[in-house]
């Protein structure tokens, strides 16, 4: 029989988890916002292309990897730490001048974005 307190913490993990995964971070900063950055930073939209695709792909890795760890490791300090990873490309966002600088909090961001999938 499941108890009071089980029900009201899995009730609040499903909420939890269908605001998290009904919204990609990812792709909302950097899809309507192409024409600006690539003004921005003074590169053309295959560099963005590359950029996007890059991204994908270490999503795609980070959930198989994080996935398996989450079952081996208590599923608690996975979400905690991968929040406070995504929390560096938000607030660096801010201070990029060149691309490089993008590319790497668009990777630190996608290795963080894995756990609320």
């Amino acid at each position: 029989m499941v108890n009071s307190y089980e029900k009201k913490r899995n009730f609040i993990y499903r909420i939890f988890h269908f605001f998290n995964s009904h919204y990609d971070y990812g792709y909302a900063l950097i899809l309507p916002n192409e024409v600006l950055i690539a003004a921005d930073l003074k590169v053309n939209f295959d560099a963005l292309g590359i950029l996007i695709g890059l991204y994908t792909i270490i999503l795609g890795v980070s959930i198989l990897v994080f996935g398996y760890l989450t079952d081996k490791i208590n599923r608690k300090r996975i979400l905690i730490f991968s929040g406070l990873l995504w929390a560096i490309p938000v607030i660096f966002y801010l201070f990029i001048l060149e691309f490089w600088q993008l590319l790497l909090l668009r990777i630190i961001a996608a290795i963080a974005q894995e756990q609320h999938h």
